[in-house]
């Protein structure tokens, strides 16, 4: 994986420095790295491995968005940090979920809306665990003055969002309310370790 690492690596390089006459030439291999990458990522994820996955997969959210498929960058960047998260880098995880909650508003779409919001209660609620409350509405904050008033408005009607407002209410109480559509967004996201220290946090048991 370190040399499908350095090849992408060099690839968005010269993506982002308009290396054009290098980038036909090179595209072959940087999809070859980029399904490597992945592959093995994945593999380590079965065997319960996340440390050190977090820098290959910011390589690669970075070459798809630089490509020009934000979404699927937003997936990886959340990814990077749920490994950060579980490995309790809970600061760099943040960035993570801001990048991808950066990349998926960037393009108005259901799946833009759909990933945007997943990505804003993973910050929120890492920014929850860091510094309390007040790192918690700042995050908050921050995303909602980083897009339109149109796009923010989608996001507020998810039910990733509702979650995010139970978890506003309830950030000195725990009280988790038992609704069954809150309780399905959890079992969405039990499989990986900001959901399940959501469900630990509310105190959800199955």
């Amino acid at each position: 994986m370190e040399e499908a690492t350095r090849i992408l690596e060099y690839y968005t390089r010269l993506l982002k420095e308009g290396e054009s006459s290098k980038l036909i030439e090179l595209y072959p291999k940087a999809i070859n790295a980029l399904g490597t990458i992945l592959n093995t990522v994945s593999s380590m994820h079965q065997l319960g491995v996340h440390k050190q996955c977090s820098p290959p997969l910011l390589v690669c959210a970075s070459f798809l968005e630089l490509e020009g498929m934000p979404i699927r960058a937003s997936a990886l960047y959340v990814e990077a940090g749920d490994c950060l998260f579980a490995e309790g880098y809970l600061r760099n995880a943040l960035e993570c979920f801001l990048k991808g909650y950066r990349a998926a508003s960037s393009k108005p779409s259901k799946a833009g809306k759909t990933f945007s919001s997943i990505a804003l209660l993973m910050a929120a609620f890492t920014a929850l665990k860091l510094e309390g409350p007040p790192l918690f509405k700042e995050t908050i904050k921050q995303a909602r003055n980083s897009v339109d008033k149109k796009t923010w408005g989608s996001i507020r009607r998810t039910k990733y969002y509702a979650l995010l407002r139970i978890l506003d209410q309830a950030a000195n109480t725990r009280f988790f309310p038992q609704k069954v559509y809150l309780l399905q967004v959890l079992d969405e996201l039990s499989s990986l370790a900001v959901g399940n220290s959501l469900r630990e946090w509310f105190r959800v048991t199955d």
